[in-house]
């Protein structure tokens, strides 16, 4: 294992099989940063089609870590459906043999009226594949005014104490988002000499330049200190890439099973919407 903040990764996977799974996006992050922690040891065999493959007698080092990961959007007992794109993705590295301590914050809810339902989500929830804890912390509204100024500082004041207290600490931590997950590792894998990767989602950098001076200070401190930002398309690797004092985003695409989507059946399809087989159709999904 490795636990000191060294600068750029190299997009490195270990494993072939480990490009073909579905929702194995956070798995590949992490795995590519203990690799390339790795590829300095003896026992690394280099491979065109995977990138490097470690000896079988040392396969088992590079999978026997400790991860903490935060990510505020998360399914909890009262939000079932709430960033299954992160409960996904950790559900995918819960297959590893690394050890996971999750954490999603959660706003400290009002005693009574809207938003007073938090107060009901447990201090923490298994979901078999991995457990998760939900810390409070102070989550002020409106959002505009508040987001980047007293509930981030709240937030950040509260993750690495919660970290600190309640888990050993890890090789490397993971952030679902730039903020508030991302922000609020920061002063904790300083502080201890961590690793730190950042997923680079769509929303917060798309609209970077269009936030106020604060937000893009505190986005900006959190993507330079990062060893990795992942991001699933080039477009936003793009935008991180510009925004950092060094290049250091890689594109991981989010996953897909291919014959969960069958392209044999179009023509019946067509007909069974009434569509002529020669009309263009343009679709999305998203």
């Amino acid at each position: 294992t490795c636990n000191a903040h060294s600068g750029m990764i190299q997009p490195l996977f270990i494993g072939e099989n480990r490009l073909e799974i579905q929702n194995k996006q956070l798995a590949q992050d992490v795995h590519s940063f203990i690799c390339y922690c790795l590829s300095s040891n003896p026992y690394i065999e280099e491979s065109p089609s995977t990138g490097c493959i470690l000896n079988e007698t040392h396969c088992q080092l590079a999978f026997m870590y400790d991860a903490v990961v935060s990510a505020m959007n998360h399914p909890d007992p009262f939000n079932p459906y709430m960033g299954l794109f992160n409960f996904r993705s950790i559900k995918a590295l819960s297959t590893t043999d690394a050890s996971l301590d999750v954490v999603t914050p959660r706003p400290r809810a009002p005693p009574v009226g809207p938003y007073s339902e938090f107060s009901d989500i447990p201090s923490r929830h298994d979901y078999s594949s991995h457990e998760v804890h939900y810390p409070r912390f102070l989550y002020l509204l409106p959002q505009k005014i508040f987001k980047y100024t007293l509930s981030s500082r709240s937030f950040s004041e509260m993750l690495p104490k919660y970290i600190s207290t309640n888990f050993e600490t890890p090789d490397i931590c993971h952030a679902g988002h730039i903020h508030y997950d991302g922000y609020g590792l920061v002063p904790y894998c300083r502080t201890n000499d961590i690793p730190l990767t950042v997923m680079g989602r769509g929303k917060i950098l798309n609209n970077f330049y269009d936030l106020s001076q604060l937000s893009r200070k505190k986005i900006r401190e959190t993507l330079n200190y990062a060893d990795g930002i992942f991001c699933v398309s080039e477009s936003l690797a793009r935008i991180a890439n510009n925004i950092t004092e060094a290049p250091k985003a890689t594109v991981l695409p989010n996953g897909a099973n291919p014959s969960r989507y069958p392209t044999d059946n179009e023509a019946a399809i067509r007909r069974e919407l009434g569509i002529d087989q020669e009309t263009t159709l343009i679709m999305f999904c998203g």
